[in-house]
């Protein structure tokens, strides 16, 4: 993995920190940026407990990513709780990673918030060449996981079936917001894409299946 260190200046001045991870140091790549969970988080998405560090996933997530032949843009969070400003930042660092010689298209990953940040992103940039959508799940919370997948994401996922043909699109979710109590938790992971004819697939982690939609 070859590692580029980068600074991007907002448009009020402040700066954020991130890093560009490659393959190699040539080339132009298919670039997955990775969008945090909610409450403060780094690069690495760093969750500590007593003391002590518990977790660096974005870390796991990027040595995989790159080793497929991806490269991975990921930033330290400026912002913990204020999900519209949250928004704002993902938007110019996504203008931003767009923009680099290294990037031949983006692909966008959300973990758990992220959901809600990258889909919302969708619509300012239609050429996003993927979504990956990954809630995190939590031991002891299966009967409510249960309660939200029988009883609202049926009924959420008709709502975004927007011409009504039983197929959800990409597009279907230009104007979709995951939350908690609809679609973000309810799929553990749901990835977005086009095939090497151009359909559109979908694919779960649970099921490892893939379909055309």
């Amino acid at each position: 993995m070859f590692v580029k260190e980068l600074e991007i200046t907002l448009e009020n001045g402040m700066k954020i920190s991130g890093e560009l991870d490659l393959p190699e140091r040539q080339g132009q790549w298919k670039t997955i940026i990775l969008f945090h969970g909610s409450g403060p988080s780094d690069r690495h998405a760093t969750v500590e407990s007593m003391g002590g560090i518990v977790s660096r996933n974005f870390d796991l997530l990027s040595e995989g990513f790159v080793k497929a032949r991806y490269a991975v843009f990921r930033y330290d969070k400026r912002e913990n709780y204020d999900i519209e400003i949250i928004i704002r930042d993902a938007r110019e660092v996504t203008r931003f990673v767009s923009g680099l010689s290294e990037v031949e298209g983006i692909l966008f990953y959300g973990w758990s918030e992220g959901v809600r940040v990258c889909t919302t992103l969708v619509s300012d940039f239609p050429n996003a060449q993927a979504l990956i959508l990954q809630s995190g799940i939590a031991e002891g919370w299966s009967s409510y996981f249960s309660y939200i997948l029988r009883e609202l994401t049926v009924e959420k996922l008709k709502e975004l079936d927007n011409n009504n043909d039983s197929i959800l699109e990409i597009s279907d979710f230009l104007n979709c917001i995951p939350d908690s109590t609809s679609i973000s938790f309810s799929l553990y992971l749901l990835i977005l894409g086009t095939d090497k004819e151009g359909n559109g697939t979908t694919s779960r982690k649970r099921t490892h299946k893939i379909d055309k939609f």
